[in-house]
C-alpha cells in the first residue's frame, strides 16, 4: 500500500473547491441555476416569487459545440509511430467512438476536464469507457509536463463502500473502506479508513499473474 498516494488521491477528491466546481457546473447545465439580484432588496422581495421561475439555455451553449466536434484519426507523436496510431484508431472505431466520443466532449466543454479509462473486456480486447470528471484525478509529472504519473478513480459501490483505484503505468492498485458510508471520510488521515481490496470481477488476470505482482492479491497488472 503507498500511503502517499492514496493520501494524494483522497486529497484530491476532498477538494470542497474542485467538488463545487464541477457541480456547479452540471448544476447551470441542468437548469439549476443561481439567481442574480441588484442587491439585498431586490432579493427579499422578489426571491421567492422568483424561484422556481428560470429559463434553461445553457445546454445550448455547450451542445451547439459538441455537435460539431470530430474526431477523425490519431496522429503519430515523439513516442509513437504511425502503426500504433492506426491501432489507436483501430481501437476507437471498434469501440464505437464516432457515437460515443460526443459524451466524452461534453464532460470536457462542462467541466473543463474529461477522462476515459482503457482497460481488457471480457474478450481481452481494449475497451473505452467515458468517465465523470469528478469520479477521476489525475497528478502529472514535474519531470515531463503533460504526462500523467499517476491516476486516480473514487465512487460509492452500491453496497455502500467506497471504492478507489490508483492507475500506475505498470499496475494497477485498488482499495475499499473499510466501512460502509454515505459520505467520503473528511479526516486528514483518511488513507487509515481504506484498505487493500480485490473485487470479485470476472475479466481481471488469473490468480498467479495477481501473486506474482504481490500486495495480497490488491494489485493487478497493467496490460498496456
Amino acid at each position: 500500500m503507498h500511503i502517499a498516494d492514496l493520501d494524494w488521491a483522497l486529497s484530491e477528491f476532498r477538494d470542497a473547491a474542485r467538488t463545487e466546481r464541477y457541480e456547479l457546473a452540471r448544476a447551470y447545465y441542468l437548469g439549476d441555476h443561481r439567481l442574480m439580484f441588484a442587491g439585498e432588496k431586490f432579493r427579499s422581495t422578489f426571491g421567492v416569487m422568483l424561484k422556481s421561475l428560470s429559463d434553461n439555455l445553457m445546454p445550448a451553449v455547450i451542445d451547439s459545440l459538441t455537435d460539431r466536434l470530430e474526431l477523425t484519426g490519431f496522429a503519430p507523436t515523439m513516442e509513437t509511430d504511425t502503426e500504433a496510431a492506426e491501432d489507436v484508431w483501430r481501437v476507437w472505431q471498434r469501440n464505437m467512438m464516432d457515437l460515443r466520443a460526443n459524451e466524452v466532449h461534453r464532460e470536457s466543454l462542462l467541466t473543463g476536464d474529461s477522462y476515459v479509462i482503457v482497460w481488457p473486456g471480457q474478450d481481452g480486447k481494449a475497451g473505452i469507457w467515458p468517465q465523470q470528471a469528478g469520479s477521476v484525478a489525475v497528478r502529472y509529472s514535474f519531470d515531463y509536463p503533460g504526462r500523467i504519473d499517476l491516476a486516480a478513480k473514487l465512487w460509492r459501490a452500491t453496497d455502500g463502500y467506497w471504492r478507489l483505484t490508483l492507475y500506475y503505468p505498470d499496475r494497477l492498485e485498488r482499495y475499499r473502506s473499510k466501512a460502509p458510508n454515505k459520505t467520503l471520510p473528511a479526516t486528514r488521515n483518511a488513507s487509515s479508513k481504506f484498505e487493500s481490496f480485490l473485487p470479485p470481477e470476472n475479466n481481471v488476470p488469473s490468480v498467479q499473474a495477481l501473486e506474482a505482482v504481490g500486495d495480497g492479491g490488491s494489485v493487478l497488472p497493467n496490460p498496456h
